[in-house]
């Protein structure tokens, strides 16, 4: 079963960089990934958003359709960002950097 939670030993402080595949000078790369979201019932709104990483997998559930517990890739918005270099409707990328 793949793990949910990185744990990064020996480093002190982690960063998430959405919209980027590249850590900042002085980081390591731990991985690049997507930037995801539960979307809160009823509406758009996000709530807190995290990184996924790009070889992702996932578990079997049941079949029942309860919508909970979902997360979302998220697409970038003209205007709300700037395009270029986002695109409108395309999924958002990020990495995970240590230090």
């Amino acid at each position: 079963m793949p793990c949910s939670v990185c744990l990064i030993t020996e480093k002190s402080t982690s960063l998430t960089v959405p919209g980027k595949v590249t850590c900042p000078t002085g980081w390591t790369k731990e991985y690049t990934g997507y930037l995801m979201s539960q979307a809160i019932a009823g509406n758009r709104q996000r709530s807190e958003y995290i990184c996924v990483n790009e070889n992702l997998d996932a578990v079997d559930g049941n079949k029942a359709d309860n919508d909970q517990g979902n997360v979302y890739l998220v697409e970038g918005v003209c205007g709300s960002l700037k395009c270029p270099p986002y695109v409108g409707g395309r999924e958002l990328t990020c990495v995970v950097c240590s230090k």
